[in-house]
């Protein structure tokens, strides 16, 4: 009867004792819900645009200052040197946008464009605050094995995104002088943006184009000349390119009055009345004139 019993006791042991022939295993998925199959894996990401910089899956990525309406282009790098069957990486074929707030606008990449770009564009009458939305990358039919990946992009909305400024206000010229108005842009935002500038001075219209880098300054001169003399009221016009709900308007004005040289010139032909004890002075004068100016 001991011989049973032993063999009892050997095949009881390794419960006694937690023995277990097979190994539970745990896994635990690094990187982001897999869309199209393959692997989730967290990526290396090189963004190009609007900053460049290296972010991983799941990341955000805070752009800063946008204004209402202006388009915001991301362009990612195709290629990552992690995931896919060998672990050697590949290239994703496809940007999407997703969860982007409502009344905007959204255009995916191509497929296979190199880099990816997507664009994103804020609704005109966006309120200032916070925003975010998802970009999400696909491996084109999972041909790679890379899956999908996505990182987050947030973005603050702002109306008050440049300042304009004139060096002053009135300007004193005489007659066909020649009137030099600079304009000072300085754009706050976090993206580059073109300026239309309109100036309206008289008759006279002028109209010019100026980018301005993110938080840089620019500065465009209007050149103009006025023939008679009067105060003549005008104004500039600045408005971003890509809205008109952010135009700003600033007023100046140009007096046009005779110089000394002017009022020599009109004695000797006749033109100013001049107190005649003043005369000889006057004439003297216009001699002096015709021979070193005229």
């Amino acid at each position: 009867m001991r011989a049973p019993r032993l063999i009892i006791l050997l095949i009881f042991l390794p419960l006694l004792f937690g023995v277990n022939a097979e190994p539970v295993v745990t896994s635990a998925h690094v990187g982001h819900a897999n869309h199209t199959g393959g692997s989730a894996n967290n990526y290396t990401l090189t963004i190009i645009q609007p900053i460049e910089v290296t972010i991983h899956s799941g990341q955000t990525l805070n752009v800063g200052a946008v204004g209402p309406g202006q388009p915001l282009s991301i362009d990612i790098a195709r290629e990552v040197n992690e995931g896919g069957p060998f672990g050697k990486g590949g290239g994703f074929d496809k940007a999407y946008v997703e969860k982007v707030p409502e009344g905007w606008s959204a255009k995916n990449s191509r497929l296979f464009d190199d880099p990816l770009e997507v664009v994103v564009t804020p609704s005109e009458e966006a309120k200032e605050g916070n925003y975010s939305f998802i970009v999400r990358l696909e491996d084109w039919e999972n041909a790679e094995k890379l899956g999908n990946t996505t990182f987050k992009i947030n973005l603050y909305v702002t109306h008050d995104i440049y300042d304009v400024y004139l060096r002053k206000e009135l300007y004193t010229v005489g007659p066909n002088q020649p009137i030099r108005i600079p304009l000072i842009i300085y754009n706050k935002g976090n993206l580059g943006t073109v300026f239309n500038i309109t100036l309206k001075l008289d008759k006279t219209t002028q109209v010019k184009r100026l980018y301005v880098p993110p938080k840089h300054v620019g500065e465009t001169t209007f050149e103009l000349s006025l023939k008679d003399e009067d105060v003549y009221n005008g104004e500039i016009d600045v408005t971003p390119e890509y809205t008109n709900t952010l135009k700003k308007t600033l007023p100046f004005a140009v007096e046009v009055k005779g110089t000394f040289r002017d009022d020599l010139k009109a004695g000797g032909e006749g033109v100013l009345l001049l107190f005649v004890p003043f005369q000889p002075i006057y004439d003297f004068a216009y001699i002096v004139y015709s021979v070193v100016w005229h």
